[in-house]
């Protein structure tokens, strides 16, 4: 267990929130006394929880209207009893605890998520707000399912109230499982069932635009050099290919200047340790305290460019600075890629398919009946069929005149 103390100097910049979790990582620290963070009762408890989510708190603000001190400490590892509260000092009682484990929450919870998880009624707010304050407070995540999407019927109203809940440590243990709603059988309520088995490989990734590159001083000349460029074809296929030209600079652009952004972070960081020990023997050395504060405008800016990444390619919107941090981020993240994967697959007759080879087949059979399959001859557009000339395609785009309307 390791126990420590940090007078922060005020808490209100959100860019102190992810190197504050950083140290407390990089120390592994377990409890934590902050002091003079300068943070009002009314933004503690928000603050708190993106800090450090999931962890336990006492404060002092029944003995100072601002507040001075917190304390802050990991469930999972320690108890923590509050003896006595003053304007300087908080006393405490600190037990040690089991670690934390992955937990399963799983079953029938009587109550919907989300205003689509009914049909047939109305869904109140307030029983909405209640279970995903539940999950809030407990750092739980909804493991994806497929299969049947109401998982409960009475034959008028049509429910999802049966799911999967899991917490950040199973997710980053084990993020390819997903529950499957099945046949409810002899019940009102599906059976609800998680396989547990080995991740499959999975296949190359497309190239995807990242806003950061915008940003970046050459974009524009990288974009005006490949749209003036002299592309034949027709005006549609010169789009195409300006957009492919576009591409291939885009990729050499990223791999350029914002490959491995999550190694530049902890080499910058280092970086930045090394200065501030030199300049605890050299205090007059205006050349290391010009180049501390590059390396800080630079972690500054490399930090928003890999949550700027994250956010966009996990569609993340609640995203912040400093959320990367989290545990329950990364699961996120991690139930993020598995939801854009297909590792099951339901067919029409509920036979599920399960191998890739399986689910491949299955695709390719439904497009099929969608949308037919390919034909060596389309009638419509026959070479052999008669064709209008020029002058008879102009006429049918001639303005009426008086006499015509008579």
């Amino acid at each position: 267990m390791k126990i420590a103390t940090w007078n922060v100097r005020g808490f209100n910049k959100v860019f102190n929130y992810k190197e504050f979790l950083r140290v407390i990582k990089k120390e592994q620290i377990d409890i934590i006394a902050v002091v003079e963070h300068r943070v009002l009762k009314l933004k503690a408890k928000q603050i708190i929880s993106k800090v450090v989510p999931g962890w336990k708190w006492a404060e002092n603000y029944g003995s100072s209207d601002r507040g001075r001190i917190w304390i802050l400490w990991k469930p999972e590892v320690m108890d923590v009893s509050v003896i006595h509260v003053e304007n300087q000092m908080i006393h405490c009682l600190v037990k040690c605890v089991s670690g934390k484990n992955p937990w399963l929450v799983m079953g029938d919870f009587n109550a919907v998520l989300r205003g689509k998880d009914r049909l047939g009624s109305q869904v109140m707010d307030a029983k909405i707000r209640d279970f995903d304050n539940i999950m809030d407070q407990t750092n739980l995540t909804e493991l994806r399912s497929i299969g049947r999407f109401y998982t409960w019927t009475n034959n008028h109203v049509h429910n999802k109230i049966d799911r999967a809940l899991v917490n950040p440590t199973w997710m980053n243990l084990w993020p390819q499982y997903e529950a499957i709603a099945m046949y409810p059988y002899f019940s009102d309520h599906s059976l609800l069932c998680i396989t547990i088995e080995d991740a499959q490989t999975q296949g190359p990734k497309p190239f995807k635009f990242l806003n950061h590159l915008a940003k970046h001083p050459t974009f524009l000349q990288h974009v005006n050099n490949n749209w003036k460029s002299n592309v034949q074809g027709t005006p549609m296929e010169r789009i195409w290919k300006n957009f492919k030209l576009m591409k291939g600079s885009m990729m050499g652009l990223n791999t350029k200047e914002f490959s491995n952004v999550e190694s530049k972070i902890p080499s910058i960081r280092q970086q930045l340790e090394d200065i501030q020990k030199q300049l605890r023997n050299q205090y007059n050395d205006q050349a290391l305290y010009t180049r501390e504060k590059e390396l800080k405008l630079g972690l500054e800016k490399w930090i928003i460019v890999e949550e700027s990444i994250l956010r966009q390619k996990f569609r993340i919107q609640w995203l912040g600075l400093g959320d990367t941090n989290s545990a329950f981020f990364f699961a996120s993240m991690k139930s993020r890629i598995c939801q854009n994967h297909i590792t099951r697959l339901v067919a029409k007759n509920g036979i599920i398919r399960q191998t890739r080879q399986e689910i491949e087949v299955e695709i390719i059979d439904f497009y099929k009946q969608l949308l037919g399959s390919n034909a060596k001859e389309l009638p419509v557009i026959q070479p052999s069929a008669s064709m209008w000339s020029y002058s008879e395609q102009a006429a049918t785009t001639t303005p009426p005149s008086t006499y015509k309307y008579r």
